[in-house]
């Protein structure tokens, strides 16, 4: 039987068409549209040298070819490449004369090289060799006394646990997953320890070098500089990092590379053995190794990580839980405490542990925290007094199970009748809270605290992304809204316990209560909050300028600020450099551009719950006594003129001030004070790295700004020239893509100096204005030209036939 052959021309548009798809789609998002083309041309040069290197085989590839050129029976597949090929001809040109909107390709190394010498902790190390002084002093002791060792190696575990919860899982997370509570916010996203090609792939030494030297410690190949990794020599000894080592390695049950193979192998046997004891972890013993970092040894909620969090860590002691289906003050059912824990609390640093642990290992915790109780809650009435300990606890294990669940009976359609319902019930009922508008700003003049009297604040009801346990995002959007609304009043009829979130299906005569129509309106309200809301974060990377004919506002409230699109970004408290911040309130800002031949503008905005502004009444009234109140601040900033490139290889200033190679210009805006009278000010500073004070630009008046706190959101507008060469600051043309980044000081936060909120690089862009000549006519002309070429050709091959 013959074997099917294929003709060589069919041959090689084969490979042509595979090396399209393998260069097209096996590098996703990395390879750009012109290296493709040039992998794509010296493809087809290749095929072709190959075909033609030998006659026979050229004649071959050849014989179609010229038989459409030829033959009278083809005259119709003549007529079709005389019109297709020129069309591709012209498509192609076009793509490549087109003005390009495409963000600039960021190619990052993720293990660059080290080097080989380290200059650290005041001496020099040789990272060719440098070894985890632990596992050395573990393997000695193992040998001769195994007991010894692993209590050596368990307590390195332990204190570098410490540390780690207290330093590094705000970005890496509980999970080591690198989805921390402020991970979205940078970018790259922080390191994802669980993933085998990470830390399991490196030796010890490597890592050493990346904590103690951070994102500035990154070698030119590590570029661009996105990385918020700090430098951590500067804060943690030289035995705390190598403890944290341990421990990231102990807790993913990874073993680090290692050229010694014994030494490989003794470690490899060690890690064996402890993670086979850990994967039949279950009740006590799990809590201790995952909860413990956060909810403390004892449920306390006083773990390392506790006091550096808001909102705290859950106190088991009271069992009093947010988030439940139970009525009033019913105890959550066992379901409500395994969902917690399985899906985690959006916007906390509950994560879900649904990617670590089995269901049957979730459920083994709940009779865990519920022996953390000491009001009895879970305990039979028949308990005797010998059943509980000197603090209260319940000693036995066959605690309350509860099953009574709030009902959802009624629920009102959504709709504009019932949303104007809604509106009137949440003015009397919600409005000193959540604010006339819902995002959270207290207009009562009341400081509110929890139970344990930790400062809290109301929820922002304009921002789902940052509900904890009540919106959904999954399944059609019908069916989703309809049941986040049926959560909103689950939280309007229950309350949230331990918070001044009162129950409004309370007794009849309470202050409280709602009617049942009462509250549906009110959820279907709430939940249109969201309608005319800023856009999510993380919708894009790019914010584009629109430009006007005429002077640019100057007011918050300009119409003009309709035509430009807003795009929000993640605010991430500074945890990157000494003073840090942990515990910030303001999470996102949304940000605007517009743009004339002169000047440039931007408005930023901001849900902040107060007017922090020093002598405010309110925000006075309700400041936190613990906390100084500073005037509320904006700034952008961007590198200089010569600090950035963004081809062929992106390179950026350093996140927080540039460097020295890399300067930076930042746009200051201050809110001023009341009392003492303090005018708002703008203010112009040169940055040199975050090590080196900012240095205010004297004489420079050309920035202007202004702002306007309303409704629980602040506005600024910042104005300034588009080309400002005397000072080599960014020089703001059409067409391409500019660094730029942003911050904020939330004032009634005590937030002053270092300690404010900021945004990682973004790219502003100017769209520039299309030459249609250039555009389309160069493809026009160029398809035209190859369609005269091919009925050249035609008219020549077959007047050589006849």
């Amino acid at each position: 039987m013959n074997k099917l052959k294929i003709p060589a021309f069919w041959q090689a548009v084969l490979v042509i068409f595979v090396a399209w798809l393998v260069f097209g789609n096996a590098f996703p998002p990395l390879l750009p549209k012109s290296l493709m083309i040039q992998f794509m041309i010296i493809t087809v040069v290749g095929v072709l040298l190959y075909f033609s290197f030998d006659d026979d085989r050229w004649a071959e590839f050849k014989a179609p070819v010229l038989g459409v050129l030829r033959d009278d029976d083809k005259h119709i597949f003549r007529a079709f490449f005389l019109i297709t090929i020129p069309c591709l001809v012209g498509y192609t040109v076009y793509g490549l004369v087109k003005p390009s909107l495409d963000a600039p390709v960021e190619l990052r190394q993720a293990h660059p090289a080290p080097p080989s010498k380290l200059k650290i902790y005041g001496k020099t190390l040789d990272l060719t060799t440098l070894e985890n002084p632990v596992r050395q002093q573990v393997l000695e002791q193992i040998s001769t006394d195994k007991k010894a060792a692993m209590a050596t190696y368990n307590d390195a575990v332990k204190a570098g646990s410490d540390i780690y919860f207290k330093n590094c899982f705000y970005c890496h997370g509980d999970l080591l997953d690198g989805d921390g509570p402020f991970a979205e916010a940078f970018n790259p996203l922080p390191a994802n320890f669980q993933d085998v090609g990470t830390i399991a792939q490196l030796q010890e030494a490597f890592l050493f070098w990346r904590i103690t030297t951070g994102g500035p410690g990154l070698p030119k190949e590590g570029t661009p500089w996105n990385s918020a990794m700090p430098v951590w020599h500067e804060m943690i000894n030289e035995e705390d990092v190598w403890n944290a080592i341990t421990f990231l390695y102990d807790y993913v049950g990874q073993v680090p590379r290692m050229w010694d193979q014994d030494t490989s192998r003794d470690v490899t046997n060690i890690n064996n053995e402890v993670q086979s004891l850990r994967a039949l972890m279950v009740g006590e013993q799990l809590y201790q190794f995952r909860c413990a970092a956060c909810h403390g040894e004892e449920g306390l909620g006083d773990g390392p990580a506790a006091e550096f969090l808001y909102p705290r860590p859950r106190d088991f002691s009271t069992s009093i839980f947010k988030y439940k289906s139970s009525p009033g003050t019913v105890p959550p059912l066992d379901e409500d405490i395994f969902k917690t824990i399985k899906f985690g609390l959006n916007a906390t640093g509950m994560p879900a542990w649904s990617s670590l642990l089995s269901d049957e290992q979730i459920r083994s915790l709940i009779p865990v925290i519920k022996s953390f109780d000491i009001s009895a809650t879970w305990s039979p009435e028949e308990a005797e007094d010998e059943d509980f300990d000197d603090e209260g606890r319940y000693l036995k294990d066959d605690f309350l199970q509860y099953d009574e669940i709030e009902p959802l009976d009624g629920q009102i359609a959504y709709s504009e009748e019932s949303i104007a319902a809604g509106i009137k019930v949440y003015e009397k009922t919600c409005v000193q809270c959540h604010g006339d508008e819902g995002r959270g700003n207290i207009t009562s003049g009341k400081r509110l605290a929890d139970d344990w009297e930790y400062r809290i604040w109301p929820r922002d009801l304009t921002k789902p992304w940052t509900w904890r346990s009540t919106n959904i995002d999954v399944g059609d959007e019908t069916t989703a809204r309809d049941q986040t609304i049926r959560n909103i009043y689950h939280r309007l009829s229950i309350g949230i316990t331990g918070t001044p979130m009162p129950a409004h299906r309370a007794e009849e005569g309470s202050s409280d209560a709602l009617t049942l129509e009462d509250r549906w309106h009110v959820a279907n309200y709430v939940y249109s909050l969201r309608n005319d809301a800023a856009p999510a974060p993380g919708q894009t990377s790019v914010i584009t300028g629109v430009f006007i004919e005429g002077k640019l506002p100057d007011q918050v409230n300009d119409p003009a600020w309709d035509q430009a699109s807003p795009v929000t970004l993640r605010l991430a408290p500074n945890i990157i450099k000494k003073e840090r911040l942990f515990t910030p309130l303001n999470d996102a800002v949304t940000v605007q551009a517009l743009y004339n031949e002169d000047n440039i503008a931007f408005k930023l905005t901001v849900d902040d719950r107060t007017d922090s502004r020093p002598g405010e009444q309110v925000s006075e009234q309700i400041q936190d006594e613990n906390l100084k109140l500073f005037a509320d601040a904006f700034a952008i900033q961007f590198p200089k003129e010569n600090a950035y490139v963004t081809t062929p290889v992106v390179v950026k200033p350093l996140y927080r001030h540039g460097d020295r190679s890399h300067p930076t210009t930042i746009w200051y805006w201050n809110a001023g004070s009341i009392e003492p009278e303090i005018k708002p000010s703008t203010m112009l500073f040169d940055a040199s790295g975050p090590d080196q004070k900012l240095v205010p630009r004297q004489g420079d008046q050309d920035l202007m700004a202004n702002g306007q706190w309303q409704h629980g959101r602040w506005q600024v507008v910042m104005r300034r020239p588009r080309f400002d060469k005397a000072h080599e600051d960014i020089q703001f043309k059409e067409g391409q893509y500019l660094p730029v980044s942003f911050a904020n000081w939330d004032g009634s936060n005590g937030e002053q100096g270092s300690r404010h909120t900021l945004t990682s690089w973004y790219w502003l862009l100017l769209p520039p204005e299309i030459d249609k000549l250039h555009v389309y006519g160069i493809p026009v002309g160029t398809g035209s030209f190859a369609f005269v070429l091919g009925l050249l050709l035609i008219r020549s091959q077959r007047s050589r036939k006849t």
